[in-house]
């Protein structure tokens, strides 16, 4: 499959619905919609009630032309499809994807129904809408492709190429939808949905698997890390240590094909990550060192209000240089009850000691510059 170009999307001459009517077929899907305005809806309504177990009609016509419909040029599924339809579709092909045939059987291979609800995906992913749909939690059809991926990988194997070439096909036309609906701002596209979404750790479980070497998986996947690096903003915060995203990142890009661009891009990413998390590890350990806690009455350097974080200005000992006060009258309280006196003078004595003798005003001089 070549690459795609100025937002063009991925297909397959190979997918299913092209044995139904034949190459010439973009015409047709538009006049279906045209003439049952209805049809997406309540056929989507009756795969989902049949994937789950309500139903025990033969559903195959019915997925395949919604497979088919979704082929359709993306303004007619923008302007004849409307949202709760596609919403509904959404949750067909998760349901499908997750109880009717969504483990893996032997060498990788999906069940039937789960195999083409995965390519009718990849055809629907050029609209706008459906997109956004894909990658809401609540709709949970990106959880169900990254389940599919992890589970199979779990199980000590991998989706078959066939399986791995339309999840990264699926991932690069959802980043080119969300390159699109952020054409008009000048600005990389906020991919910060899709870093938390099941699709795109599914897309990295590809990439610790052998058809990673393959093309059919690795431009699209290239294409998808590109967009990926765009967005710095949305690595630092999806892609933080902890996150599930993040653990699939560093094993994919430990586990990748080394010497592939793929692997290549994958490291680079990791290691802006990384750069990340140890800056924000440095702002921590710098706002802990701020955070003092008073030695009388035990109130931190730091407060909360809310959202808000408030610095509560704290009074150093000018003697010792290591106790802090929130206020002067406690740190009389602690000078004269609290034992402090004695503590101070003796770590005092104890400096003058180490340095010897004749370098009291040195040690004073010193302290009062710390």
């Amino acid at each position: 499959a070549p690459v795609p170009r100025d937002g063009a999307r991925w297909h397959r001459p190979d997918s299913p619905w092209h044995h139904l009517v034949g190459v010439q077929i973009q015409p047709e899907p538009t006049l279906i919609l045209r003439q049952q305005p209805g049809f997406v809806a309540g056929s989507a309504g009756q795969v989902y009630r049949w994937a789950k177990g309500e139903s025990n009609d033969q559903m195959w016509q019915i997925m395949y032309m919604l497979g088919y419909i979704g082929t359709a040029p993306a303004n007619a599924l923008d302007t004849l499809v409307d949202e709760d339809a596609k919403r509904t579709l959404c949750k067909a092909f998760a349901a499908s994807i997750s109880l009717k045939g969504g483990s893996p059987e032997r060498h990788g291979r999906l069940g039937k129904v789960a195999s083409e609800a995965l390519g009718f995906i990849t055809a629907w992913s050029k609209d706008h809408t459906f997109v956004h749909l894909l990658l809401h939690k609540k709709v949970c059809l990106g959880k169900a492709i990254g389940v599919v991926a992890e589970t199979t990988k779990a199980g000590g194997t991998h989706l078959v190429i066939n399986h791995a070439q339309t999840i990264a096909e699926l991932c690069a036309n959802v980043c080119i939808s969300l390159m699109k609906q952020d054409a008009r701002r000048d600005e990389p596209p906020e991919l910060a949905e899709f870093l938390a979404n099941g699709a795109f750790r599914a897309l990295l479980v590809q990439c610790e698997g052998p058809h990673i070497t393959d093309v059919r998986v690795a431009e699209p996947a290239d294409m998808v890390l590109d967009f990926v690096k765009m967005d710095p903003s949305s690595i630092r915060k999806y892609l933080a240590k902890g996150g599930t995203s993040r653990e699939c990142l560093d094993r994919a890009a430990l586990k990748c094909h080394q010497g592939t661009p793929v692997a290549a891009q994958l490291r680079e990413i990791a290691a802006l990550a990384d750069a990340f998390d140890a800056l924000k590890e440095n702002k921590a350990t710098a706002a802990d060192a701020n955070a003092h806690m008073c030695r009388s009455c035990d109130r931190p350097g730091m407060e909360k209000h809310g959202d808000m974080t408030r610095v509560i200005k704290m009074h150093k000992c000018s003697g010792c240089r290591h106790a802090y006060y929130c206020s002067k009258e406690c740190q009389r309280t602690d000078w004269k009850q609290g034992g402090h006196k004695e503590e101070c003078l003796g770590t005092q004595e104890s400096f003058a000691e180490d340095l010897g003798p004749g370098k009291r005003f040195f040690i004073e001089k010193l302290m009062t510059s710390i």
